[in-house]
């Protein structure tokens, strides 16, 4: 059987002056810029692409640049690929409505689900020196869009309670 080759992204830039490409997914929700982290095949696309459905705007998939601006960490997408996001299986996308920067603000890493305390302590990443919190989730078929934008919101309000907190206390 012959097998069509699937378009394949243009052959990357090197990164701008001044920025750190990292292999990552930027999504921009309710204006919180959410960078997500994790393997190759974990589902970063694919919770970028649910967000969508959730009003959220996809900013970069597979390669996000990060820059500092005014002291702010900042994650921009490789020109070539602006409003490109992979959806395994289906191919690549291209979208209509998307943002061309964001300022980050909660980082989302995805793990082996044996990695995934039931009530972690805090975790934060320095990313060109700049602290972000960074919520780790498991790399299960559940995981899911909501789920994780439940949790960012959660963060980004101040809304976890510490790991010692107790009814009454």
């Amino acid at each position: 059987m012959d097998y069509v080759t699937p378009p394949q992204p243009p052959a990357a830039a090197p990164p701008p002056s001044g920025t750190q490409a990292i292999h990552a997914t930027l999504i921009s929700f309710l204006g919180v810029g959410c960078l997500i982290v994790g393997p190759s095949g974990s589902g970063k696309s694919r919770l970028a692409a649910e967000s969508l459905l959730l009003g959220g705007k996809l900013v970069a998939d597979d390669k996000v640049f990060l820059s500092l601006e005014s002291g702010m960490l900042m994650g921009a997408p490789a020109k070539e690929m602006i409003g490109v996001v992979e959806l395994r299986g289906v191919g690549l996308y291209k979208l209509p409505d998307t943002a061309s920067r964001q300022v980050i603000h909660v980082g989302v890493e995805l793990v082996p689900l044996e990695q995934v305390e039931r009530l972690p302590a805090r975790h934060t990443q320095n990313l060109l020196g700049v602290n972000i919190p960074v919520i780790r989730l498991p790399v299960v078929p559940h995981t899911n869009a909501l789920f994780m934008m439940t949790a960012v919101r959660a963060v980004q309000e101040g809304r976890i309670l510490p790991t010692d907190w107790r009814p009454g206390t």
